[in-house]
């Protein structure tokens, strides 16, 4: 055997408890760099889905530098355009009168133009009828994420007092967001969902949208 080989051998006759250190401490920086790789891993699939919860399966987005912009564009795209794969969104924050510290994220959607955007919602019901269609016929209502929904103790049928400044306003919850094709709970939690001109009539935005979300062909 070459010389390096033996005393190689040798050395680690005489050291057994240093070998077992070296190989133990290699191990477990792998282990951590493992770890690591797989936490970024959850974390960016889990705000990925996040996102994707909010912007739904848009492509691209139309915004405006200045914050807002007006219905008339959305309406343009489709009526004008006739650009179909559109959808208008109004978003922002509210927190709970009745809860202090805990905010939702309200989202305001057009139902007849979600279906390319979030799959997801095509799964609420209430008794039968489709949840998103109470948001379209009755006044002042709301669709919560089930997970927040049990967390706040409120259920179907319950009302939830939402603060934004210093106004309140009593929002009727229809329907619970539970997770579905590939939406995990994380990724739903502290949603509200509302129709658009309920958004826009609590965030003060009348007649304007947040975003316009497209889906464009490659």
């Amino acid at each position: 055997m070459p010389v390096l080989t033996l005393a190689s051998l040798r050395y680690l006759r005489q050291h057994p408890w240093q070998f077992g250190l070296s190989v133990l401490g290699v191990a477990l920086g792998v282990a951590v760099v493992l770890a690591i790789d797989l936490t970024n891993a959850s974390a960016l699939k889990s705000f990925a889905r996040s996102i994707e919860t909010v912007s739904g399966r848009a492509t691209h987005q139309i915004r405006s530098a200045a914050g807002e912009i007006p219905e008339s564009v959305y309406v343009r795209l489709r009526r004008e355009l006739g650009f179909r794969q559109a959808a208008p969104a109004v978003e922002g924050h509210v927190s709970l009168a009745e809860h202090p510290g805990q905010a939702l994220q309200l989202l305001g959607v057009d139902p007849f133009a979600e279906a390319p955007f979030r799959p997801y919602l095509r799964q609420l019901t209430l008794d039968g009828t489709d949840s998103l269609n109470q948001l379209l016929t009755a006044s002042d209502t709301a669709i919560l994420a089930a997970t927040t929904a049990r967390n706040l103790g409120v259920g179907i049928g319950d009302v939830l007092t939402v603060r934004i400044g210093t106004q309140t306003h009593p929002l009727r919850i229809v329907g619970l967001l539970a997770p579905s094709e590939g939406f995990r709970e994380q990724a739903l939690r502290n949603l509200l969902l509302t129709d658009i001109g309920t958004a826009q009539r609590l965030l003060g935005l009348a007649g304007k949208l947040s975003r316009v979300d497209l889906r464009l062909p490659e």
